[in-house]
């Protein structure tokens, strides 16, 4: 939902999601309705879990897709995930 906060245990299981599909060699789309919020939101996060910071994620998910923004909502939850991630010393953790 793109207007709601609280939603960091459900983007990170998804970014986990996407993130064990790639180790598996699978290709997997990433997308909403608009292709704007939601989706962006998962792409940075699925960029977080792979040891990315914020900034950086946020960067190169914009630079394939220029009008990417999470709503504000959203960054907050990425904002947590960012923050429990750098807590917990996700493995391969770098900050491009």
């Amino acid at each position: 939902m793109d207007l709601e906060g609280g939603q960091e245990d459900l983007i990170l299981a998804a970014a986990r999601h996407v993130a064990a599909q790639a180790a598996a060699g699978v290709t997997t789309g990433i997308y909403c309705q608009a292709g704007i919020s939601r989706t962006s939101a998962v792409a940075i996060a699925y960029l977080l879990v792979r040891g990315h910071s914020l900034n950086a994620a946020r960067r190169q998910v914009r630079a394939a897709r220029p009008q990417a923004m999470p709503a504000l909502e959203l960054w907050r939850s990425l904002e947590l995930i960012a923050g429990q991630l750098s807590r917990d010393g996700a493995p391969g953790q770098h900050r491009p």
